[in-house]
């Protein structure tokens, strides 16, 4: 697990693709989450998750500061994916 947070404007970079699942709770702000072709407008108190071998990509769309709690799951060992 772990709390990320992006400034006004800020995203995670270029789409990624990983082993794992991955599963999110917007604690504060406002953020667009794509995977794939789909994309969606997640706000404070909202959560979803994804499987993280589809490209994904995070975005704080808000005019302040987003904060999230990011849970990832692999049976492999995950490095620098943030």
């Amino acid at each position: 697990m772990m709390l990320v947070e992006f400034p006004p404007g800020a995203s995670m970079g270029e789409a990624n693709a990983h082993e794992g699942e991955e599963c999110h709770l917007v604690l504060e702000g406002r953020v667009i989450a794509e995977q794939g072709e789909d994309s969606m407008i997640i706000e404070e108190g909202d959560s979803f998750s994804w499987n993280a071998s589809v490209p994904h990509f995070v975005k704080n769309i808000g005019e302040g500061k987003a904060v999230l709690l990011i849970s990832v799951y692999s049976d492999t060992e995950l490095t620098d994916i943030f």
